[in-house]
């Protein structure tokens, strides 16, 4: 996919971004993000031409900011797509975008193989009219299936709020008995119901050879409601591990061993090494059955030029 900046504002957070890093700019960049996100309240939408390979393009809503982070800043979560590339699908495999936001990953998969479908999991209600808009646009509705719901450890109701600057993320309260604060917080980030199911029960007739999950730490939670559809079909498996989330890497690590996988991480210069350790407060890993083919086939241990061939 390439961003076309096709008007003055787009421009002009397009430069704020790719600048963020001055202390200055940032604080810029975040005002202009947090005009954006107040317009689209309003009902008032500034939007960039996003194209694909094949000269289609889709018009895409700018105050998103994980828009920013995958198109404006470059390859997002880049090994996730040079390994969707390497392993492939068949006409009856699905890839499942949990978390998927406004569909940067499912569009990409869609766009690269012809036989590929998706199951996209989103449960902010702006995030997803965005995601029904962009694959209706591209004309992949026959391709995509779409869940306006979150995954978890059972099935219960939720409630979901925007975050106010970050619009492209939110967060789920549970809805039990909640305190004033949580009220509050529903009530400032526009939060609305909706519910929760196990993946093991939703997904349970589909036939998924990679799962992603972006779920801002309810990670475990959804591979837990999920331990059944995972041992009996052994997906790939990208998460991403964030410290800030207050989940250990030993929680992970437990996890993953009783179902017999293993965690790796990518490195631009040896390709996927297994993690064992914590390198850094925000980790995107990949967990791996230790029968699958790939392994035997020493995928995890070439370097980047592999996977860009």
């Amino acid at each position: 996919m390439q961003i076309l900046n096709n008007n003055i504002l787009s421009k002009l957070v397009n430069i704020l971004f790719n600048y963020k890093h001055n202390i200055v700019i940032s604080k810029i960049y975040s005002v202009v993000l947090l005009f954006l996100v107040l317009l689209r309240r309003l009902r008032v939408r500034f939007t960039s031409k996003v194209y694909l390979k094949n000269g289609q393009f889709f018009l895409a809503d700018i105050s998103n900011s994980q828009f920013h982070d995958c198109l404006m800043g470059g390859s997002y979560e880049e090994h996730l797509l040079l390994v969707l590339k390497k392993i492939g699908f068949n006409g009856n495999e699905y890839f499942c975008d949990i978390g998927s936001n406004w569909g940067f990953h499912s569009i990409n998969v869609l766009e690269t193989f012809d036989t590929s479908k998706v199951i996209c999991i989103e449960p902010n209600f702006s995030i997803f009219k965005q995601l029904e808009d962009y694959i209706s646009q591209i004309g992949a509705n026959d391709r995509a299936i779409l869940h306006n719901v979150g995954l978890g450890h059972g099935d219960f109701s939720a409630s979901i709020g925007n975050g106010f600057l970050h619009s492209g993320l939110g967060e789920t309260i549970e809805k039990t008995n909640l305190n004033l604060r949580e009220k509050m917080k529903r009530y400032f980030t526009h939060s609305k119901d909706f519910q929760v199911k196990q993946g093991d029960g939703l997904l349970s007739d589909f036939s998924i050879n990679v799962i992603k999950i972006d779920a801002e730490g309810y990670e475990l939670k959804i591979l837990s409601g999920m331990q059944e559809l995972i041992s009996r079909q052994k997906p790939i498996i990208f998460f991403e591990f964030n410290q800030m989330h207050h989940v250990s890497l030993d929680a992970f690590t437990g996890h993953f061993r009783n179902l017999d996988y293993r965690i790796y991480k990518f490195s631009n210069d040896i390709g996927f090494y297994r993690y064992q350790n914590v390198d850094s407060p925000l980790d995107l890993l990949v967990a791996v059955h230790n029968e699958n083919e790939i392994l035997k086939d020493n995928l995890f241990s070439l370097n980047k030029k592999f996977y860009e061939t």
